[in-house]
């Protein structure tokens, strides 16, 4: 679970080099990938926290799968 998270995030770090080095950067596409990015840091950190239960852990692994996906094929 922990990898996959840091996956997520190092896409958004990706998407936001590149959209900083773009000839006209997106100033609200950047600030959209940064929240999610900061998102996922807060997420990262509930995790590795354990204050999660099995159930909670199982939602947050169902939403960053989806996540990735929409990431790497979009």
């Amino acid at each position: 679970m922990q990898d996959l998270v840091r996956q997520v995030i190092a896409l958004y770090t990706e998407r936001i080099l590149a959209e900083r080095r773009s000839a006209d950067p997106d100033e609200a596409h950047l600030q959209e990938l940064m929240e999610g990015q900061r998102a996922c840091i807060a997420d990262q950190q509930r995790l590795r926290s354990a204050d999660l239960g099995p159930a909670e852990v199982e939602q947050v692994a169902a939403r960053y799968a989806a996540l990735y996906a929409r990431l790497t094929t979009g």
